[in-house]
């Protein structure tokens, strides 16, 4: 099948260990399958997003090109 114009492929985003760690735990699963019984995307989206800013992630390095 054909791509439509302007349509464009998502890019892979890399996750931090940390965060992979974190979304692993059984508390949060939990917290997941209460958030899709009960349809509370949007509100949970803003409740992950405030933690995950919260987590100290590593600063990208900028490589020197030769």
């Amino acid at each position: 099948m054909a791509r439509k114009k302007g349509s464009k492929k998502k890019k892979a985003v890399k996750v931090d260990p940390a965060v992979k760690a974190f979304k692993n735990q059984e508390e949060i699963k939990g917290f997941y399958r209460f958030i899709h019984e009960n349809n509370l995307r949007h509100e949970a989206h803003v409740l992950i997003s405030k933690i995950l800013s919260h987590i100290d992630l590593p600063k990208k390095r900028k490589s020197r090109k030769s």
